[in-house]
């Protein structure tokens, strides 16, 4: 196979390419994709639909709810109540009662609903009443319940309302049904003794209106089922307290998607239960009417693909031609080059990309050998300028021995306090020098610090208190050298300078995790103009702020634009300036210092 794939010509090998790395894939990838797309297909359409049935359903529920809220103000109301209540009364005053129940009722009834109102009379004390099958809603007076299956069924569920398909009061003599609310009705007075039953029909009519705003695929049906899966409304053509047309595969005990066969045909049941209403809606509709869009989609995506990969054919061969010969002469051209050899030009007289690649190419290797040329002559002119420094540096280090031996000779000849400020400007320049080093340990820096605050103090006559507080842990950490003079120079000349002994400046140094975190403190009176100095350290005044906008700009370029200073009012008066940097270790540092010197130099 090997020997075979070798023989071949790189147009052979590009077309191989082509049909087992492009096509081949594809067609593979499309079959499997067109299998798991039917199957997510069916699975999202059940899962939605299961959520929309629960909406539906949830709808319904709300319909059933109104009607619970108006039956019970209507069963509280007083004239409902006077009608319950059994006491003796005269005739017309029996059919002034009837009159007031029944206007009351044809208030709630409505072009859907109608209300009824059942009371048992066995005595027949209300004989001028109409019966049912002469009028479809209003006040009633039975002798016998017992002619009324639906009346036990009110009486058994005590006083809570429920849903029952029962034949149309009125004159029907077809014998339609219509869904009615049921609701046993109670006399308040007598300890809710159950006096009647409250019959609200034309139930399914509004039902079936909300039922109807869901648009199912053609062939859809909805049914609300009871219990015990008789249909009691629907926007099918079955009969009301008719057990549903389902197949015995579909279990209604749960909320599921079921997918069964029916006729030969696919067909898919979701179903939901109310605990409220104790009742299910079922959604039942032909899987055909959602896979065969989905059928013909695939159809259409199959011939884009063949014209797909007629017009990839054609590119390729167009690819071969035009760019792969032109890159395989570019790309030996490239082989050949080695920094700082002089070679002829490529030669390809194209105003394209391959072109313009070919020609900056050879504009590069030309910029690279100069700068080759310009990096050995920038590297002398370097070793140059180290030994300038080292040199410059002599000056600073005989100045420095030069005044510990005036502090030595000062000493002996007995004036120690000008032995101490030379001194202290002796530590100050040692310090500054630092072996060359950008970072010392806080410590040193402190040390720096305390030198130049006793400078400022013995020079001045200054008579402010400084107040040390420093974390043993926190002062091994690195931080640039001479960061804090400046910081405490401001203090002074802008805080304490004319406070005398009253003046105060506090200097602490802690550990706050994985951070060393630096505070100075001054009691000073005068106001502080904290926005403008929050401007000067964001560069947004040119003038000004030397000393604070240098530290910042330093401990930016150490650390990061997360880092800098920060100035805040202090509690009774003064100002805080907080520092906090990285708690980086000077063991640590130097190892990796040590590294980079031996990885660069």
């Amino acid at each position: 196979m090997a020997a075979w794939v070798n023989r071949m010509n790189l147009r052979q090998k590009l077309i191989l390419m082509f049909v087992f790395f492009i096509v081949l894939p594809i067609l593979v990838i499309d079959g499997i994709i067109a299998i798991r797309v039917e199957g997510a297909t069916q699975d999202q359409v059940g899962k939605t639909m299961l959520q929309l049935v629960k909406a539906n359903h949830l709808t319904l529920d709300r319909v059933l709810m109104s009607m619970d809220e108006a039956t019970q103000r209507l069963m509280n109301a007083q004239d409902t109540q006077q009608m319950l209540v059994l006491t003796e009364l005269s005739e017309s005053d029996r059919f002034e009662r009837f009159i007031r129940m029944d206007t009351l009722l044809s208030q709630y009834s409505t072009t859907e609903f109608n209300y009824s109102l059942f009371i048992p009379d066995e005595q027949q004390t209300y004989f001028f009443t109409p019966d049912p099958n002469t009028r479809t809603g209003g006040v009633f007076y039975i002798r016998s319940f017992r002619d009324y299956d639906w009346f036990l069924q009110a009486y058994a569920d005590k006083g809570k309302g429920s849903l029952m398909v029962i034949r149309r009061f009125g004159i029907n003599p077809s014998g339609e049904h219509t869904l009615a609310y049921l609701r046993q009705m109670n006399s308040i007075s007598q300890g809710d003794k159950p006096i009647g039953t409250l019959v609200v029909t034309g139930m399914d009519t509004a039902l079936r209106r909300d039922m109807a705003t869901v648009n199912l695929p053609p062939k859809g049906k909805i049914m609300l089922l009871n219990e015990n899966n008789a249909v009691l409304s629907g926007t099918g053509t079955e009969s009301l307290g008719q057990p549903a047309p389902i197949p015995p595969q579909v279990g209604l005990l749960q909320d599921q998607v079921a997918t069964v066969k029916v006729d030969g045909a696919e067909w898919m049941f979701v179903t939901h239960h109310s605990e409220d209403s104790r009742t299910k809606l079922l959604y039942a509709f032909p899987l055909s009417a959602i896979l065969s869009e989905h059928a013909s989609i695939q159809r259409m995506l199959h011939v884009v693909m063949l014209l797909y990969f007629v017009l990839l054919f054609l590119a390729i061969i167009f690819f071969f031609r035009e760019i792969l010969r032109p890159l395989s002469r570019l790309a030996s051209y490239m082989r050949a080059y080695e920094p700082g050899r002089q070679l002829p030009r490529i030669g390809l007289r194209r105003k394209d990309e391959i072109g313009i690649l070919s020609e900056r190419f050879e504009q590069m290797t030309e910029r690279l050998n100069q700068t080759i040329h310009d990096k050995y002559m920038l590297e002398i002119k370097q070793i140059e300028t180290e030994l300038t420094i080292l040199q410059s540096q002599i000056n600073p280090h005989l100045l420095y021995n030069t005044l510990e031996s005036i502090y030595w000779k000062t000493t002996f000849e007995g004036a120690p306090e000008s032995a101490e400020m030379i001194k202290d400007l002796s530590m100050l320049m040692r310090i500054g020098l630092s072996s060359g080093k950008l970072m010392i340990p806080i410590r040193e820096e402190l040390t720096h610090l305390e030198a130049y605050l006793r400078l400022q103090l013995k020079r001045h006559d200054y008579s402010y208190r400084i107040v040390w507080s420093i974390e043993e842990q926190a002062a091994g950490y690195l931080i640039p050298k001479v960061i804090l003079q400046p910081l405490a120079e401001n203090s002074i000349l802008h805080g304490i300078k004319h406070m005398g002994s009253e003046g105060e400046l506090y200097i602490s140094v802690r550990l706050e995790g994985e951070r060393v975190r630096i505070d100075m403190e001054d009691n000073g009176f005068k106001p502080v103009d904290y926005d403008r100095i929050g401007r000067i350290l964001r560069e947004e005044l040119p003038n000004g702020g030397y000393g604070i906008r240098n530290v910042e700009k330093r401990i930016k370029l150490h650390y990061g634009e997360q880092y800098g200073l920060r100035y805040a009012p202090r509690p009774g008066g003064g100002t805080i300036v907080t520092l906090i940097v990285p708690a980086v270790d000077g063991e640590a540092h130097t190892a990796r210092e040590t590294q980079e010197e031996r990885k660069y130099g």
